[in-house]
């Protein structure tokens, strides 16, 4: 299953959606959404996985980055 994130940004709550496979080839993907939230005036941050199907160490990595 290919892998997407979807960023959306409402009242101050940035929600990454994350689905299919997060593994060394997607993890820069996900990584570069992450650094552009960052950046952003948010107060929080959101990461729904329940649509993940595998996630690897490289894509562990990200979420502790």
């Amino acid at each position: 299953m290919a892998f997407t994130s979807d960023l959306t940004i409402a009242e101050g709550i940035a929600t990454i959606r994350l689905s299919g496979e997060l593994d060394a080839v997607t993890a820069p993907d996900f990584h570069r959404t992450i650094v552009s939230v960052a950046a952003l005036a948010v107060h929080r941050l959101v990461i729904s996985m329940h649509e993940l199907t595998y996630i690897s160490s490289a894509g562990l990595r990200s979420l502790v980055f």
